[in-house]
C-alpha cells in the first residue's frame, strides 16, 4: 500500500494542473472587471483584492515595469481603492520587487510585485 501513495500523489498533482492560457484568460477577467479604462489595463499581469470591512483592505497587483511606471501603477490601485469605497489614499504593505513570468505564448515578462494597503483616512 505504502508504494500506491506516490503514484496517487502524483495523479492528484497532474489532475489540477492549470492550463495556461485558461489561467492569462481569468486573470484577464479579473484585470477588466476591476480597471474600466482599457488603456490602464496594459501591462498589469494580475489583481488580487483582498476584502474586509466591506471593501477592499489590500492588493497584491503585478506590472510590467516597462509598460507602466510605479507612479502609473499607484494611479490604477488608488483607483481600484476609490471604486471599493475606499478613500483612494494607498500605502506600499510589501514590496516583493520583480520576478519574471512566463506567458502562455512562452514568452517570459518581468514584473514587478507590490502588496498595496487601500486606507480609508
Amino acid at each position: 500500500m505504502r508504494f500506491l501513495t506516490p503514484i496517487l500523489m502524483g495523479l492528484f498533482v497532474v489532475g489540477c494542473s492549470v492550463d495556461p492560457q485558461v489561467a492569462a484568460e481569468r486573470r484577464a477577467k479579473d484585470i477588466e472587471s476591476l480597471i474600466p479604462n482599457p488603456a490602464d489595463r496594459d501591462g498589469v499581469y494580475l489583481v488580487y483584492p483582498y476584502a474586509g470591512a466591506g471593501s477592499f483592505t489590500a492588493i497584491t497587483f503585478f506590472w510590467e515595469p516597462s509598460k507602466i511606471s510605479e507612479n502609473k501603477a499607484r494611479q490604477i490601485v488608488s483607483g481600484i481603492c476609490a471604486r471599493a469605497g475606499r478613500s483612494g489614499s494607498i500605502s506600499i504593505d510589501n514590496d516583493l520587487g520583480t520576478g519574471t513570468r512566463t506567458l502562455p505564448d512562452g514568452k517570459t515578462i518581468t514584473v514587478r510585485q507590490v502588496w498595496f494597503g487601500c486606507e480609508f483616512d
